[in-house]
């Protein structure tokens, strides 16, 4: 069971995957100027799976540097020529990465004067480092002791924050909050990730890497650069459940192939220290490693090749996010369980089969197929 397609008759997420790729060599981008220039429909069918991946921001900067910037008028918008589209959607995105920025800022400055020095999780980070400036975020994220919610709830209510009406709280995040004027929600976390992630890579493993910084003389806390790259690994191949649908996040995979391409020796020793006692974290490591090698293109650092085994899932899976489609859950764990063999002793891996083949039963994978599905593929419908 693969179920529908998860492409829509408007979307080339072929075009997508093909733009995003790492060190394009002149015939690629040709071949892509050719297609794309050739036929407005083409770039239309383009930026739709952008859209749907939250990758706006991303697919128009390659089309600058690249200089595929389509000269002629869009499908029902007058006189407004694709070029001209581009132009505007980056604005916006700008003048919403600010927004939030200024957000972001509001709620250290709150915290720090109530002695809580957050840690910024996901996304939030980016908005600090400034990379990667493409980077589409629904919340900001961060994390605070448990103990110090209700004074976080306190402080955020001091910088005009309210609790979101439809929205409840989560077990490893309170009640998500909103402020007028302000294009996403808040999410205090009091765990470092949900259920699932956390089964792979406990809070405890992470926050043995945090870091004391300051930014724009404010405190907050952040994680190492290989906790912050696992961390968001775990929220997408086991979190989201791209494992048990044999699939992958293209955003989610862009922003790992984006962190791994840049760390040093000690960063990847760290990496693979925090992986060698699991099992399935280190066969997911070396899954999106091979996914980002195989669809991005991406340079891995030395210490960081993912073997042979990882290799040839990597294009069955690349195979199949590329058609549209997902596997079952029990071919999904199956493809799981494989990689797993390599990477620890027969019992260790025994332990953690037992947890992957249970997850693959839950009755959301079955009863909720069409959400999880599209969640695994990290794609959102508005």
């Amino acid at each position: 069971m693969t179920g529908a397609s998860l492409l829509l008759p408007t979307e080339r997420h072929d075009l997508l995957v093909r733009l995003l790729r790492f060190d394009l060599r002149p015939q690629e981008i040709s071949a892509l100027r050719f297609e794309l220039l050739g036929d407005i429909r083409a770039m239309e069918a383009l930026m739709s799976a952008a859209s749907r991946r939250q990758l706006v921001s991303a697919a128009t900067s390659q089309l600058k540097l690249y200089g595929i910037l389509h000269p002629r008028p869009a499908h029902g918008e007058g006189r407004e020529t694709v070029t001209t589209q581009i132009g505007r959607l980056d604005a916006e995105f700008s003048q919403r990465r600010a927004v939030l920025t200024q957000a972001l800022h509001d709620i250290i400055t709150h915290l720090n004067r109530a002695d809580i020095t957050p840690l910024i999780l996901k996304g939030s980070m980016s908005l600090i480092s400034g990379q990667p400036d493409w980077r589409f975020q629904r919340d900001i994220d961060f994390a605070v002791c448990p103990e110090q919610a209700g004074a976080t709830v306190a402080a955020l209510v001091d910088a005009g924050f309210v609790e979101c009406a439809n929205m409840g709280s989560r077990p490893h995040h309170l009640r998500p909050m909103e402020r007028a004027g302000l294009p996403a929600t808040i999410e205090p976390h009091v765990k470092l990730a949900g259920r699932r992630a956390s089964a792979v890579l406990p809070d405890k493993v992470l926050l043995q890497t945090e870091v004391v910084e300051t930014w724009c003389g404010l405190k907050y806390r952040r994680l190492s650069a290989a906790a912050f790259i696992l961390h968001g690994l775990a929220h997408h191949h086991f979190q989201n459940r791209g494992y048990i649908y044999g699939t992958f996040s293209l955003k989610g995979l862009l922003e790992f192939a984006f962190g791994v391409s840049r760390l040093d020796t000690q960063a990847v020793s760290q990496l693979r220290k925090i992986t060698e006692g699991c099992a399935r974290l280190s066969a997911g490591l070396n899954l999106w490693c091979a996914l980002a090698r195989n669809v991005l293109n991406t340079s891995l650092p030395e210490g960081l090749e993912p073997g042979h085994v990882a290799h040839r899932d990597a294009q069955i899976v690349a195979r199949r996010y590329l058609s549209g489609h997902t596997a079952s859950p029990v071919t999904g764990v199956r493809e799981h369980l494989r990689l797993m063999k390599h990477q620890l002793s027969a019992g260790g891996a025994r332990s953690s089969a037992v947890r992957a083949m249970l997850e693959g039963c839950h009755s959301a994978v079955w009863l909720d197929y069409k959400a999880q599905r599209h969640k695994a593929s990290g794609i959102v419908d508005v």
